[in-house]
């Protein structure tokens, strides 16, 4: 269980995590290259100046990164603190990545447009707690497609993360960002029972100069198995294009598009 792209415990969550967010990325992820190389099949069946609506968009990685590719790219999350992180970046990188607050299920109220791919990715999904608001969610997520649109999400394989059930998980490497390194730590409480609280306590350690400074955040979460995922977009409205799920891999992608493309079940 380790950290190559953790980046599910800020969504929707506090500003403190939203500021310490960076120190649990990797360093090879903080250009984005990693995630474009990820998913470069999606990518490349997009037309230059393609729309895309990053709706987990954390610190804003991967949306700077798209913008910098020649993608209409507009962003959001559920936490203010991680839309200003985003903001920050897009500024910082000298792309324009119009930025709102907003929860899956108000997407489509959000930004009354439609987008040719919408990214929920990072893990992001484990936080629409429970099939009625993960179907609510996917609704508000697939309301925003334009025809032929594509929706991405990407998850942990929590079954093989309930088979393990690893404690403590510690990146490999030091991250520096200026004079100071650090690392973000995860402590995992993974239950027996699918439906019990889940917790990732996550604790960040600074070196600065002589001093180590420690903040600790805590997540909790409902995870889910494959099936009930793609069962749950299937009951919102979409149909699987891919479905990258194997029993032993660490992550998969689900990339899914509108099943009636004029259906109002999608526009909540």
């Amino acid at each position: 269980m380790g950290l190559p792209e953790d980046m599910y415990a800020g969504r929707g969550t506090d500003t403190g995590l939203a500021e310490d967010y960076s120190w649990l990325l990797p360093p090879q992820w903080m250009s984005g290259e990693v995630f474009l190389q990820q998913h470069a099949a999606v990518f490349a069946g997009l037309p230059a100046g393609s729309s895309i609506l990053d709706a987990a968009c954390g610190v804003g990685v991967e949306a700077v990164a798209l913008a910098g590719k020649g993608f209409k790219v507009s962003a959001s999350d559920a936490s203010p603190g991680m839309v200003e992180q985003c903001r920050r970046r897009a500024v910082e990188a000298g792309v324009n990545v119009p930025t709102e607050v907003a929860c899956w299920r108000d997407l489509p109220r959000t930004w009354q447009t439609h987008f040719d791919l919408v990214l929920c990715t990072g893990n992001s999904i484990v936080h629409a707690a429970g099939e009625e608001e993960m179907i609510s969610s996917l609704r508000g997520l697939g309301g925003v497609l334009a025809e032929h649109g594509k929706l991405l999400v990407t998850s942990r394989n929590w079954e093989k993360i309930h088979r393990e059930r690893q404690r403590l998980a510690v990146p490999a490497q030091m991250q520096k960002q200026g004079e100071r390194q650090g690392l973000g730590i995860y402590l995992w409480d993974i239950p027996e029972a699918w439906d019990a609280p889940h917790v990732a306590e996550i604790v960040i350690l600074v070196f600065e100069e002589d001093a180590v400074v420690s903040r600790r955040h805590e997540v909790v979460f409902q995870p889910f198995r494959h099936g009930e995922l793609v069962h749950r977009m299937q009951q919102s409205g979409l149909s699987i294009v891919s479905d990258s799920y194997e029993a032993d891999a660490d992550w998969y992608s689900v990339v899914a598009e509108r099943d009636d493309r004029s259906s109002p079940s999608l526009r909540p």
